[in-house]
């Protein structure tokens, strides 16, 4: 379950309590929850000119330090307009590269940014990213896999998204049916037409890659040899 730091605005707090998060005293970041497989995400939101103070009197580089070190996913979210005046920001004195500095060292640090325009597309964002996270396998290399092999292996072929790959295991069950089978292409061919959305083009792509699999297995242990 997500959840959102009690220190929140009351007006956020009640939308995502109502959504289902909890809402609770939280020791790093203003909202955090966990990805398909327990990974911990947590988001860290400041508005452009509390950002900029908490730039100025490093409050901020000690917070992200801390969630950095407390969960594999780190985001800053910032909310706001970046309106410059007579060569700085907000009227603060922080110029563009001073800025820009500081948030490529929190980048550096491990910290992933956010952007965000208003109160309510930051609220948007939450929402986006709590099911961004909650998706069991993804193409970004960082977030690993989705503890189901039978899902991650059959998603690396082109054409086969996770709920094809569902589709297909509900069929065949694990992997080691499936690969046995696709060395017998008349019964391989009977049970994938079960399978909604896999049509010839795609059953030939799925043998393909089963076989390419074994040549290199096979080349690998003659190499050996």
């Amino acid at each position: 379950m997500p959840r959102c730091d009690t220190r929140e605005p009351a007006s956020r707090k009640e939308i995502f309590r109502r959504a289902g998060w909890e809402v609770t005293k939280l020791d790093y970041g203003d909202y955090d929850g966990e990805d398909a497989v327990g990974k911990v995400w947590i988001v860290e939101h400041k508005p452009i000119s509390k950002l900029l103070n908490d730039m100025t009197v490093g409050v901020l580089q000690r917070q992200c330090r801390g969630i950095v070190e407390h969960c594999t996913f780190p985001i800053l979210m910032v909310q706001g307009h970046w309106w410059q005046a007579e060569g700085s920001l907000l009227k603060t004195g922080w110029t563009w590269e001073q800025v820009w500095n500081q948030l490529q060292t929190l980048q550096d640090m491990g910290m992933r940014m956010q952007l965000t325009t208003s109160e309510q597309h930051t609220i948007q964002r939450l929402f986006e990213l709590e099911l961004y996270y909650q998706k069991e396998q993804h193409p970004s290399a960082l977030r690993g896999v989705s503890g189901d092999t039978f899902i991650t292996t059959l998603t690396l072929i082109p054409g086969i998204g996770e709920d094809k790959a569902k589709a297909i295991k509900d069929e065949f069950g694990c992997l080691g049916a499936l690969a046995g089978l696709s060395f017998r292409p008349t019964d391989f061919t009977f049970r994938m037409q079960k399978v909604k959305g896999v049509g010839q083009a795609l059953e030939q792509r799925i043998r393909n890659f089963f076989w390419e699999q074994q040549d290199e297995e096979l080349r690998d242990y003659t190499g050996r040899v």
